[in-house]
């Protein structure tokens, strides 16, 4: 998903991936959003004394993404 959120020739909200003919397609956004809400969801497994949006977090993109797919993670 990573590389198909820093192509800018497609739309990358668009449902397409997996590739093929499965069903339950998500757009490169989707992956996105599923992949950090799973990292918040085992960080508040594990870190229970302070509620999550009190943590200072820095998320990093590649240098890759140009300003649309920045805004989009």
């Amino acid at each position: 998903a990573k590389s198909w959120l820093c192509h800018d020739m497609i739309d990358r909200r668009a449902k397409f991936l997996p590739l093929g003919n499965l069903e339950n397609k998500l757009s490169p956004v989707d992956v996105c959003t599923a992949f950090l809400t799973h990292l918040k969801e085992r960080f508040e497994e594990k870190i229970t004394d302070i509620p999550f949006n009190f943590h200072s977090l820095l998320i990093t993109v590649p240098a890759s993404f140009d300003p649309g797919a920045r805004l989009l993670v």
